[in-house]
């Protein structure tokens, strides 16, 4: 819901929910865009990484130390919460990064034709264009993130989709932070 105030009443209107892309979309797309956009979309795809966080992903963040990868964004959407985000990188989406990793690990592994990082208008008008050359729907790289937690949540539940994408009460994470990031570790090493 999104609160607004107008004169002397508040007004509350419905967001639109944001639904899953189908791959068959997402891979016709693909085809159409630069070889680092379409990475972008092919490592959101296997990690439901927020769109900010595949655009701010350096090799320094990222505990390349296991058979599943962990990415620590230094900042994502909580984090003025105070809140760490763990995001799992499992074989497939390993295998799409590693083509790219920059040789300076501070460096950001996916950047504009210009040099500069991506910011979210620059990689969806990415999307949007190659979406269209491609003759399907036009979408948004946020609704990656809606296609993989409905995979993730019809292989392994809904406490599998709280434990990939981030999801959890404050309290609650710091009672299951553990376990949250074994499963997730697990997970992905299944799913990407």
């Amino acid at each position: 819901l999104i609160r607004t105030v107008r004169g002397d009443h508040l007004a509350i209107r419905r967001k639109a929910r944001i639904k899953a892309i189908a791959w068959d979309v997402v891979e016709a797309t693909c085809k159409k865009l630069p070889a680092n956009v379409r990475a972008m979309v092919e490592l959101q795809w296997w990690t439901g990484m927020r769109p900010g966080e595949v655009m701010r992903l350096r090799p320094c963040d990222i505990d390349m130390s296991g058979e599943v990868w962990v990415y620590t964004p230094a900042h994502h959407k909580n984090s003025w919460r105070e809140k760490e985000r763990h995001i799992p990188i499992g074989p497939q989406g390993r295998a799409v990064l590693e083509k790219h990793l920059p040789s300076k690990t501070d460096e950001w592994v996916f950047r504009r034709s210009d040099g500069k990082r991506f910011d979210r208008q620059s990689y969806a008008r990415a999307i949007t264009n190659a979406a269209a050359d491609a003759k399907v729907e036009t979408w948004a790289p946020n609704r990656i993130r809606h296609s993989y937690a409905t995979r993730v949540r019809l292989l392994h539940g809904p406490q599998a989709v709280a434990d990939m994408l981030g999801h959890a009460n404050l309290n609650q994470q710091a009672v299951y932070v553990e376990d949250a990031i074994l499963r997730a570790k697990r997970i992905a090493k299944e799913v990407g």
